[in-house]
């Protein structure tokens, strides 16, 4: 699946494009200023990946040790 670009202005519009990658099995989604520039290697400069929490309906809430 190829990247797709989609203007939101609201909080509600970024809830439901991360509603939407969750439904299609997708990472999450990457926001991003419009004027900002992409610079690698940095944290700073107006974009942001945003996941969602995974969580294991099989795990009884114990932290679980893989050893």
């Amino acid at each position: 699946m190829s990247a797709e670009r989609k203007e939101v202005k609201t909080e509600q519009e970024v809830i439901n494009e991360l509603n939407w990658a969750i439904d299609c099995r997708l990472e999450g989604i990457i926001l991003k200023d419009p004027a900002s520039v992409y610079k690698p290697n940095t944290r700073k400069g107006g974009w942001y990946k945003i996941k969602p929490e995974v969580s294991y309906p099989f795990c009884s809430g114990k932290m679980m040790s893989h050893k």
